[in-house]
Order: structure tokens, then C-alpha cells, then sequence
């Protein structure tokens, strides 16, 4: 959960860059972020349904990575803005929902009374890690932008690929 939600996360610094990179008109920045916002909305509200498409609830939890490393690798070729925005709703929308359904199926494996104390400590080691990560994505970033997402993708797709997470972790 951790992993693919920070590097997801960086989307929502980098995304600028790329657009005006791409030469993209300033004033139409906010409407792309709250696409952002939009995508993932439209998949958290549908996670029964995209669990059924992916055929199991692990089956989903590895495509919502994989979708979000290609993206993000696809993103560090691309010089379309058209396709750069579907991507950039691709790695937000998938890659930063997972938390949202990852903390649904974790509050079911923890005794009430310590749930807010396991969920806070999470909340902090992801905030930690992304403290950690911040300067050395902005030195990526300065050096290149393309090569970042690149970078990005792969780590994500290593992380998806490494997942220990099991159906049996996955409680209704």
C-alpha cells in the first residue's frame, strides 16, 4: 500500500512540470487536477464492480499498480498532451485509490481498540517515506522530467511485482 500510493503521489507534483513541459495553457491546470480528483472518485466508487472485471480482489490490487507503472513509464515517452492527461488520470486514479481500499480491508484485521494507533502509525511511516523521497525526486525531476517517470514506473511495477499481499488478507 505504502509503496505504489508514494510513488502515485508524486503525480500530483510532477504533473505540472509535464504540463508545462508539453506547453500546456496554465489556466487549464486546475481543471486537469480536478480530473484527478474526478478519476478517483469515479474508481473508489466502483471497486466491487472493478474487482469483479479483474476477476479477484488480489487480481485488482496488482493491475491498480500496474496500470499506474506503465502510465508513469508511458508518461517519460509521451509528447501528446492528450494521451500525457489520460495517463496522468491513469496514475492518480488508480495509483492513489488503493489506499482507500487498502485501509478498508486492514480495519477488518484489527481489533478496534488499536485500529486508530495501527492506522496513524501507517499514516506516518508513508509520510516518512515520501519526507525521504522528496529531495530526491526533485533532483530527478531537475535532471529529467522524462527520465523521472520512467524511473517511477519501473519502481512501481517492482513493487507491484513483490506484493506479498494474498486474497486471504483481502476480508469483505
Amino acid at each position: 500500500m505504502i509503496s505504489i500510493n508514494t510513488m502515485a503521489f508524486f503525480i500530483i507534483w510532477i504533473h505540472q512540470v509535464i504540463l508545462k513541459q508539453l506547453n500546456f495553457p496554465l489556466f487549464y491546470f486546475g481543471f486537469v487536477f480536478a480530473l484527478l480528483t474526478i478519476v478517483q472518485v469515479i474508481l473508489m466508487h466502483n471497486f466491487e464492480r472493478l474487482e469483479k472485471i479483474f476477476k479477484s480482489k488480489k487480481n485488482y490490487l496488482f493491475y491498480s499498480a500496474i496500470i499506474p507503472g506503465v502510465s508513469f513509464i508511458l508518461l517519460g515517452l509521451n509528447n501528446n498532451i492528450t494521451l500525457a492527461i489520460i495517463l496522468i488520470s491513469l496514475i492518480a486514479g488508480f495509483g492513489l485509490s488503493r489506499r482507500v481500499l487498502f485501509q478498508s480491508y486492514i480495519n477488518k484485521h484489527i481489533d478496534s481498540h488499536n485500529r486508530s494507533t495501527v492506522l496513524s502509525s501507517i499514516s506516518m511511516i508513508r509520510s516518512l517515506i515520501k519526507g525521504i523521497l522528496y529531495p530526491f525526486i526533485g533532483l530527478l525531476v531537475t535532471w529529467s522530467v522524462n527520465y523521472t517517470m520512467i524511473i517511477l514506473g519501473l519502481l512501481t511495477i517492482t513493487f507491484a511485482l513483490f506484493s506479498r499481499v494474498t486474497e486471504e488478507h483481502l476480508i469483505d
